[in-house]
Order: C-alpha cells, then structure tokens, then sequence
C-alpha cells in the first residue's frame, strides 16, 4: 500500500498538463484503474480497491482539476470508476459504495492534499515554465 501511494504522489509529479474535456479524462483515469489495479473475484465491495481508486482520484483531480473542470465530483468519478472495474454490482451495493467512500475519508484511509500543497503545487509549476 505505502508503494502504491508513492507511485501515485510520483504520478501526481510527473503529470503533464493538458486541457482536456471532463470525458476524455474520466476515460483516461478509467483505463489506468483498469491497468493498473486488480480486481478481486469475490462478490460485495472490495475496499482496498475502492481506497486506492479514491487515491487515484484524489490526486489526479488536484494535479488536473484548473484544466479539466472547476467542479469535478470525485466521490461520483470514484463511483464510477469501481462500477467500470466491478459491472456486476447490484444497484443496493453500488449505493453502498457511497457510505463506504464517507467511512474511509473519515478514517484518514484515502490521501488527503490540503490546499497549501495544491498551492505550493501550482507555484511549483509555475516557477518551473519560468526556468
């Protein structure tokens, strides 16, 4: 898990800026779930991979967020991209999901990036397209 979250603060780094329309990159964070994290067989909510998802969100949403969309609901992309990762869900379990997703933010369980690292962030791009 800790490698996991240190390969998703690399990302987050490494993320090149682009514009892009709010589908284009739900497909694309969509297919990297896809690659990258797997799936167990077993039936109900896996919340391993639900945290990791949210991680995923969460860091793509902030290193992306001012060129994707100002108001990016990433419990709903979260949601959405577990649904993709598990089609068989019923729809009592895919409105669970939300609970579970509540349950393990409460718990400090899903990376947390306050605004002062998305402000130092953004001036740390900043100051890199100067150099």
């Amino acid at each position: 898990m800790v490698q996991f979250k240190a390969e998703l603060a690399d990302r987050f780094l490494k993320t090149k800026k682009t514009s892009c329309g709010v589908g284009l990159f739900v497909d694309e964070l969509i297919q990297y779930a896809l690659t990258h994290f797997k799936t167990t067989t077993k039936e109900g909510i896996d919340l391993a991979l639900l945290s990791e998802i949210c991680d995923l969100v969460e860091i793509e949403c902030v290193s992306k967020k001012y060129t994707v969309d100002k108001k990016i609901k990433k419990k709903e992309l979260a949601i959405q991209i577990y649904s993709s990762m598990k089609p068989n869900l019923s729809q009592e379990q895919l409105n669970s999901i939300d609970k579970h997703i509540e349950d393990l933010h409460d718990k400090g369980l899903i990376i947390k990036i306050s605004w002062i690292k998305r402000k130092l962030y953004k001036a740390y791009n900043f100051l890199k397209k100067k150099v």
